[in-house]
């Protein structure tokens, strides 16, 4: 199957018909970066939303723009994401996230951008606008895809915390994510594939949906307790119904709308792995949530357990 934008051309003038609009809300080395994973622990949620952090209000974003390029954005945050996880669970945690770009002519990152992509951990992944993740085939536009993969490589032991359980308080460890630079902004991707070829994040056959983004683990790394697929992480393709792709895309309307499983430029995102591993093979629970803010710090995606 295939997973680029004409197998959701469909949904192009279908938004989201609750579209929460300017909420006020808070809170709710190598070059080659698929050799090593990179965890960068912090406790605390005011800087996992980033040093931007929410607010209270919100300026109106420009609408009935299409965002063709990473450069039709001012300089700075604008041009990038920030995103956190958070393990709410008792166990260990393994995830797989790879952050796409394309590049070239008709491409989203623009020429004098590629250099800029590529020093936060990003490289060219094979010699066209198509690449492989797991059974997932992504197809962009432009000439070639630039990628940046995140989460514990096959074999690896542990992987993200389990979360420190006091009476009946949980607090949840919390990894930010960060470029090989040290950054935390890490350059816009337009998608992010949940998955991998890795052992640990196989696909069901040719079924999009059923491959997994997270796994819980024991410490030594074994995996244990329902892994969890993309149709049960909020805002995939897969689990908003909308389509067959274990992904989020980036809303490039520059609207106050985005999709269900959009998020946006200049934004941040807070992952949440829930206590869920014991939930019965046909349970439909999510297992993993999101909460999506944009540049100014609003809420345009409540977590859905």
């Amino acid at each position: 199957m295939n997973s680029s934008l004409h197998r959701i051309a469909s949904l192009t003038g279908i938004v989201w018909l609750v579209a929460i609009v300017a909420v006020v809300a808070i809170g709710c080395g190598g070059m080659n970066p698929f050799s090593v994973t990179q965890f960068f622990m912090n406790s605390t949620l005011t800087d996992a939303l980033g040093q931007r952090g929410p607010t209270t209000t919100q300026t109106t974003q420009p609408t009935n723009t299409v965002l063709a390029s990473v450069c039709d954005l001012a300089t700075g945050p604008n041009r990038t994401l920030q995103v956190t996880i958070e393990n709410e669970s008792p166990l260990f945690v393994k995830f797989s996230m790879t952050f796409l770009a394309s590049t070239g002519s008709g491409g989203f990152v623009c020429d004098s951008e590629v250099l800029t992509y590529q020093n936060a951990g990003y490289n060219f992944v094979g010699t066209s606008n198509s690449a492989v993740f797991g059974c997932d085939t992504v197809l962009l536009g432009g000439e070639r895809i630039l990628a940046m993969r995140f989460g514990v490589s096959q074999g690896a032991s542990g992987g993200l915390a389990p979360a420190t359980v006091s009476g009946t308080t949980v607090t949840p460890s919390t990894t930010i994510l960060h470029g090989i630079d040290g950054s935390p902004f890490i350059p816009l991707p337009q998608v992010i594939v949940f998955g991998s070829d890795d052992t640990d994040f196989p696909c069901n056959g040719v079924d999009l949906c059923t491959q997994r983004g997270f796994v819980y683990t024991t410490s030594a790394g074994v995996v244990t307790g329902k892994p969890v697929d993309a149709s049960r992480i909020q805002g995939t393709i897969c689990n908003t119904g909308l389509g067959t792709a274990p992904e989020w895309r980036l809303d490039t309307t520059l609207s106050d709308s985005v999709q269900l499983f959009q998020y946006t430029f200049g934004g941040s995102i807070v992952v949440h792995v829930l206590d869920r591993s014991g939930d019965a093979v046909t349970n439909t629970r999510n297992q993993v949530t999101w909460t999506v803010l944009d540049s100014f710090g609003a809420v345009i995606h409540n977590p859905n357990p």
